[in-house]
């Protein structure tokens, strides 16, 4: 019974840390709940085998082999926790291996404590099973309240976690988890023999590899925000300062426009009718204020309305029909990087093109049940040379250009989606899907 207890509570205690990592800040998957009800009875399912196994190998063969398989046992149980976080939350591989890091650090600190120091330790036996349990569930509510507090401002309020997704981080983190499992099992094994006396030294080293860990997860998360936060609020200046610079611009070229459309009136006054060119003239004026656009999303408003006036700078014409509902969850400066590479694009492929019919831009974003479609096709003639399914750039400069589109792409990605580029029959064509 003690071993069957044991196993319940060491799964369902890395889920229920997994759980207080994960909720602050990943995207639940569509039916998460059914999905976690689903998971979960799979791990236990799981975790039951396992007890069967091992009763049965303790009795055949000897404890030897019970010792192996405690081993690939736990390292298993990540694995299944880890399967189930991925199930229910949308995270990458990077993530997913840190919460498994921190959530074994935090579970494994409070096991160490609760069992190893003061049931086999200071009490010298195992005690009560229930009596285990309930000090158990007590120091799991208590370290784990610390960790949600401790590292909640690092988290919420985001779709992912600060930490950058690449194949050369996921083999960093992974390698780290390997390392840490390995010293928590060295420790484990020289802790306690047969539930006989304790190795206090194993156990005090087991505590300090554990709290160094948290403490290192906490510190690269902490400088992983304050590094993002400064970025953002770099360019958030700079948005902040080039919308007052655009919307000067644009009030002074207003002013301006206003004042040849009085002295038009005047003219037409005098001229006792309206002659053709005057009308031309007043309607260009007008259409000046058309230029602010108004979608329902600030941040995407102010950029349509930038670009918009640097469009009719150069004779563009920029149509957007566009429902901001589309892009609710995605973060500011991600619309910045998104659309303003897109439109730049257009607008400085199209600046060069004579015929003043062609050059238009048209931009669409809609919502299609839960994915977020964005469409942009503008005129162009010639042909485009693609690497990776991308236009390489046409400054002939592949290293230190083209990063615009790359980073159009990640941000599809990082939103779960993807991004495909064509030039044909006179058009280029820009399309991406996302998850809302």
């Amino acid at each position: 019974m003690q071993f069957i207890v044991d196993e319940y509570r060491n799964i369902l205690a890395i889920i229920a840390i997994e759980l207080v990592l994960a909720l602050p800040c990943m995207e639940k998957r569509q039916g998460f709940w059914l999905r976690f009800a689903c998971g979960l009875v799979v791990a236990l399912a799981f975790d039951l085998l396992y007890v069967l196994v091992y009763a049965a190998i303790s009795v055949d063969t000897g404890n030897l082999l019970s010792v192996a398989l405690s081993i690939v046992w736990y390292a298993a149980v990540l694995a299944v926790t880890g399967a189930l976080m991925a199930f229910c939350f949308k995270m990458n591989k990077t993530e997913l291996v840190w919460v498994l890091i921190t959530g074994y650090a935090v579970q494994h600190f409070v096991y160490v404590v609760v069992v190893e120091l003061i049931f086999f330790g200071l009490i010298g036996s195992a005690g009560n099973i229930w009596a285990q349990l309930a000090a158990y569930v007590v120091g799991a509510a208590v370290a784990y309240s610390v960790v949600y507090f401790l590292f909640t401002p690092n988290l919420k309020k985001r779709r992912h976690l600060y930490v950058q997704d690449s194949w050369r981080n996921f083999a960093v983190l992974s390698a780290f988890l390997i390392i840490f499992l390995a010293s928590t099992f060295i420790n484990q094994a020289n802790a306690r023999q047969d539930y006989v006396g304790v190795n206090y030294l194993s156990i005090f080293s087991d505590c300090v590899n554990c709290v160094l860990v948290v403490a290192v997860q906490y510190v690269s998360l902490r400088s992983a925000r304050m590094r993002s936060e400064k970025e953002l609020a770099v360019a958030m200046f700079d948005g902040e300062r080039k919308q007052y610079e655009a919307f000067k611009n644009a009030v002074d070229y207003i002013n301006v426009k206003v004042h040849d459309l009085k002295h038009a009136i005047t003219a037409m006054q005098h001229e006792g009718g309206i002659s053709p060119r005057r009308i031309e003239e007043a309607a260009e004026n007008i259409a000046v204020y058309q230029s602010f656009v108004k979608t329902g999303n600030e941040t995407l408003d102010f950029l349509l309305t930038d670009k918009n006036l640097a469009c009719i700078k150069y004779g563009i014409t920029l149509s957007c029909i566009a429902d901001a509902s589309a892009l609710a969850g995605m973060e500011e400066e991600d619309i910045y990087v998104l659309f303003g590479n897109m439109l730049d694009n257009a607008v400085e492929y199209l600046k060069t093109v004579e015929d003043a019919e062609k050059r238009s831009v048209r931009l669409y974003i809609k919502v299609s049940g839960n994915l977020a479609i964005i469409h942009q096709e503008n005129y162009f003639d010639g042909e485009i040379a693609f690497a990776d399914g991308l236009p390489r750039s046409v400054k002939g400069d592949d290293v230190n250009h083209g990063f615009g589109m790359k980073s159009m792409r990640a941000i599809a990605h990082k939103y779960g989606g993807e991004m495909r580029v064509s030039a044909a029959d006179g058009l280029f064509k820009l399309d991406i899907v996302m998850t809302k």
